[in-house]
């Protein structure tokens, strides 16, 4: 079976996304429950984990910052912003343009 780091993989997503650790707020389940800072976290998570099937980490758990977030979804993490004002124009215009 192969496995990976969840540590690294948290970090390799924060990157891939340009996000820093100084831009994450808190680290929780989605409830706001657990909350615990990054010190901590990189103590919980770094163990190595099934990179598919088994879900091993709480599918409940996020990793929150201004305007954006990770949430797990399939055993990995899904990258989520939310959507501004600029975005949405942004997207309006390229679908205006595509007509």
């Amino acid at each position: 079976m192969k496995t990976t780091n969840f540590l690294l993989q948290t970090k390799n997503i924060l990157k891939s996304n340009r996000k820093k650790i100084s831009d994450i707020n808190w680290i929780g389940l989605k409830d706001g429950t657990r909350v615990c800072d990054w010190k901590e976290f990189k103590t919980l998570a770094d163990f190595e984990c099934p990179t598919f099937g088994l879900q091993y980490v709480d599918s409940r758990l996020v990793i929150v910052g201004d305007y954006w977030w990770l949430e797990r979804d399939n055993n990995n993490w899904a990258y989520r912003e939310i959507p501004t004002a600029i975005n949405v124009l942004g997207w309006l215009e390229t679908v205006r343009y595509c007509w």
